[in-house]
């Protein structure tokens, strides 16, 4: 994370709570913003559907996290179909 970046979570999926080491986020000065989208029964439901009929997501393309700058380049190009992936 470059100083001053942000962080999105979206939904929860780890339970009410989170160990998260405070001296690099304040080092680095960043933005944490969580957004809920649903319930926790909803988010329960749709997990269970996906589960029940096997349904997974396309993944276009992975990229090491040493090559983000490329994989960044490549969701900008709009010629992707699916999800690019980072593997670190």
């Amino acid at each position: 994370m470059k100083i001053g970046g942000h962080i999105a979570m979206i939904g929860i999926l780890g339970g009410m709570h989170a160990t998260i080491p405070m001296i690099p986020v304040f080092a680095k000065q960043i933005r944490l913003r969580g957004c809920l989208n649903g319930s926790w029964q909803d988010q329960s439901d749709s997990v269970e559907f996906l589960a029940t009929h096997d349904i997974k997501p396309v993944v276009d393309r992975s990229f090491r996290l040493e090559d983000l700058a490329e994989a960044f380049r490549y969701e900008k190009s709009g010629l992707h179909f699916g999800k690019i992936v980072i593997e670190i």
